[in-house]
C-alpha cells in the first residue's frame, strides 16, 4: 500500500492547523511523527484515518482518493491520543 498526502491543509474555523503538507508513505516502512504540542500531529493522523476531511488537498490510498466518499482507509489501524479503557 502507498499513501500519498498532496498539498493537504486543515483549517478549524479561522485557525490553520496544517498548511500544504506533502508526504508519501511506502508499504513495509515504519514512520513516526515528532513535534511540539499543537503542531498538528494528531490532526494529520485523524485525516489519514478519514475522521476529518482536509480543507484542501487530497489523500490517496494506492492512487484512490477515498476521503469524502464515505469510505475508510483499507487495513488501517490507529490509536490516537489517550485511550480510555474500562474494566
Amino acid at each position: 500500500m502507498k499513501i500519498e498526502i498532496k498539498n493537504v491543509s486543515k483549517k478549524f474555523d479561522k485557525s490553520l492547523v496544517l498548511k500544504n503538507v506533502n508526504l508519501t508513505f511506502e508499504e513495509g516502512n515504519i514512520y513516526g511523527f515528532i513535534g511540539r504540542n499543537g503542531s498538528g500531529k494528531s490532526v494529520l493522523l485523524k485525516l489519514l484515518c478519514a475522521f476529518y476531511e482536509p480543507s484542501s488537498g487530497e489523500i490517496l490510498f494506492d492512487g484512490e482518493n477515498i476521503i469524502g466518499n464515505n469510505k475508510y482507509p483499507p487495513s488501517t489501524r490507529a490509536l490516537i491520543e489517550k485511550p480510555t479503557f474500562q474494566s
